[in-house]
């Protein structure tokens, strides 16, 4: 005999009955509220003729869902236990229609939910799942006005965006020797000079951006060093309106993208800068807490 599941989620009789009848008549049950209970303090295993949580302590909107692709039966509900709530022990979660009528219930191990504290945030997703026969029978209400992302969808995001980078970009550091540099007569009679960098594996399609080092800040101003760089097959090009005095140092990334100019950015942002940005970004507390359906919930 097959162990038994110790955390579930069940589609109710009652929403059983309204989803089958809602097939039938050719409607839709509106889900539209997402709500926790504490379980009346103890642990419990639902069952499908429950109408209402034990214990309703919170119940807010329902921020996203999601027809599971390895399931095409089984809809993933979210929603998001705000920072400003607490002071309970999640032990049961239920989903209602806009009729008040309790469509599918879960149990989940305790999840402790504090208040905010001297503004530390302390928010917790919740996730859900239930299989459906019909999944066409089930529509759900989301806020269009609620801007939503777990830190777990940010963390995703944030290696995404890292890997593009990677696969788009070179960086490395370069040295702009001060014997390097020639004259350029240019249309008019004026001139200046340029010096070729020779960089094997650059393209004259790509884009550079240059920072100089800032030990050579004072260097490259002193010559008149153009804030346009330009890439060539093979190399980069910088110019000046004279031969600098000593070597310049920078540091070159270079986008794979068409065109072939860019400029130099001279400040960059700082370690501790970009790392004030991401805990100002990053810094609510976001657990995310899944029920796992047992696969077996369906309406009858």
């Amino acid at each position: 005999m097959a162990e038994q599941r110790k955390y579930i989620s069940v589609v109710t009789d009652l929403g059983a009955e309204k989803i089958v009848n809602a097939v039938r008549n050719g409607e839709k049950v509106d889900v539209v509220h997402f709500a926790v209970g504490d379980g009346g303090g103890l642990p419990y295993r639902p069952t499908r003729d429950m109408t209402a949580l034990k214990n309703e302590v919170w119940r807010g909107d329902i921020v996203s869902y999601e027809i599971m692709e390895e399931s095409p039966n089984v809809i993933r509900i979210k929603s998001l236990l705000p920072s400003d709530v607490g002071g309970f022990t999640v032990r049961e979660m239920g989903l209602f229609d806009s009729e008040n009528s309790m469509i599918a219930i879960a149990n989940t191990a305790d999840i402790v939910k504090v208040r905010s504290v001297d503004g530390m945030q302390s928010e917790i997703e919740l996730a859900m799942r239930i299989a459906v026969s019909n999944t066409d029978a089930v529509v759900f209400e989301i806020d269009a006005n609620l801007v939503y992302a777990s830190q777990k969808d940010l963390e995703k995001v944030k290696k995404w965006t890292e890997k593009k980078i990677a696969e788009s970009t070179i960086q490395r550091d370069i040295v702009i020797p001060a014997t390097t540099w020639m004259e350029e007569i240019v249309e008019g009679g004026e001139g200046g000079v340029y010096a070729n960098v020779v960089q094997k594996d650059v393209t004259d399609e790509m884009i550079p951006i240059v920072s100089i080092f800032r030990e050579c800040m004072s260097i490259a101003r002193n010559c008149g060093m153009s804030t346009t760089a330009e890439t060539v097959n093979g190399g980069v090009k910088f110019y000046a309106e004279k031969i600098p005095e000593q070597d310049i140092r920078a540091s070159l990334l270079l986008l794979r993208a068409s065109g072939g100019s860019g400029t130099y950015i001279n400040n960059m942002a700082s370690d501790e800068e970009v790392q004030e940005m991401l805990n100002e970004v990053f810094g609510s507390k976001i657990t995310e807490i899944e029920n796992k359906t047992d696969g077996n919930a369906e309406e009858r």
